[in-house]
C-alpha cells in the first residue's frame, strides 16, 4: 500500500511527505525506542546484573526524545532536508556531508546488527527455527517493507509492531511479577546480589563491588543514548 503512496517521490520516501499524523509519530517513536536490541538487552541486563543496568537504556531513549522535541525538532523540519548529511552540507560544507555520511553509515550499521540479531532470537523462538535463519528471515522481511515503501512503510508498520508490542509488554510484566524472581540473585560478579545496592545504583561507587566500573558505563550509556538518537532524522525532518 504504502508503495503506491510513494508514487516516486523522494520526500515522500525519505520523510514520508513530512506530514504524518501525530498519533503515528507517538505510536513510530515509541517503538523505535523498543526495538529488538534494546528491549531485549534490557531485560537480559536488569535481570542479569542489577535494576540499573537496564534501566539506563529506557532512560536515555527517553531523554532523547525529550531534547528532540525541545530543541531540534522545529528547526531541523524548517530546515527540510531528506538526510542527515544534508544538514551538516547546508551549514558546512560537502567535505563534513562525506565525513557525517560515512559516521552514520557505520553507526547505523552497528545498530542494524543488533535489531537483526533482536528479531531472529524473537522469530526463531516463536516458530521454533534456528537462530541464524530466524535472522535472515527477519531481515529480508524488513528489507522487503522498507525498500518498498521507506519511511511511509516504516511508520505504519511501527503502529502495529507498538500495538503488539507494548500489549507484549505490559502482559508479560505482569506474569514475571507473579511468577518469576524479582530481582538478580547472587553471583561472583555481584555477591550481594541486587537489592542491597539498588538505591546506589548510580550514586555509589562502591555499591557494584568488585566492578565499580559498571557505574561508569551506566551513566555513559544514559549520555550516549541521550544526544546519540538525536541524530535518528526521519521524523524530525
Amino acid at each position: 500500500v504504502t508503495y503506491f503512496k510513494v508514487k516516486g517521490n523522494s520526500e515522500n520516501f525519505f520523510v514520508a511527505g513530512r506530514n504524518l499524523p501525530v498519533w503515528v509519530l507517538v505510536c513510530t517513536l515509541g517503538s523505535q525506542c523498543l526495538d529488538a536490541s534494546s528491549a531485549l538487552g534490557n531485560l537480559d541486563l536488569a535481570y542479569k546484573y542489577h535494576f540499573w543496568d537496564g534501566a539506563v537504556l529506557p532512560l536515555g531513549l527517553g531523554l532523547s526524545l525529550i531534547i528532540v522535541g525541545l530543541f531540534l525538532a522545529k528547526p531541523m523540519n524548517e530546515m527540510k532536508p531528506l538526510t542527515l548529511p544534508d544538514c551538516f552540507a547546508r551549514v558546512y560544507g560537502e567535505a563534513a556531508e562525506i565525513v557525517v555520511s560515512l559516521v552514520t553509515l557505520v553507526s547505523f550499521i552497528f545498530l542494524l546488527a543488533g535489531n537483526l540479531v533482536g528479531c531472529g532470537k524473537i522469530v526463531s523462538f516463536l516458530f521454533g527455527m534456528d537462530e541464524y535463519l530466524g535472522i535472515m528471515l527477519a531481515t529480508f522481511l524488513i528489507w522487503l517493507y522498507s525498500a518498498a515503501g521507506g519511511l511511509l512503510s516504516v511508520a505504519y508498520t511501527d503502529v502495529i509492531q507498538a500495538a503488539i508490542g507494548w500489549t507484549g509488554f505490559f502482559v508479560a510484566t505482569c506474569w514475571i511479577q507473579q511468577n518469576m524472581p524479582n530481582h538478580a540473585g547472587v553471583s561472583p560478579a555481584y555477591p550481594l546480589g541486587d537489592r542491597p545496592s539498588i538505591g546506589d545504583g548510580m550514586a555509589d561507587p562502591d555499591s557494584y563491588d568488585p566492578i565499580p566500573n559498571a557505574i561508569f558505563f551506566n551513566w555513559a550509556t544514559i549520555i550516549v543514548l541521550a544526544l546519540g538518537n538525536c541524530m535518528a532524522l526521519d521524523f524530525q525532518a
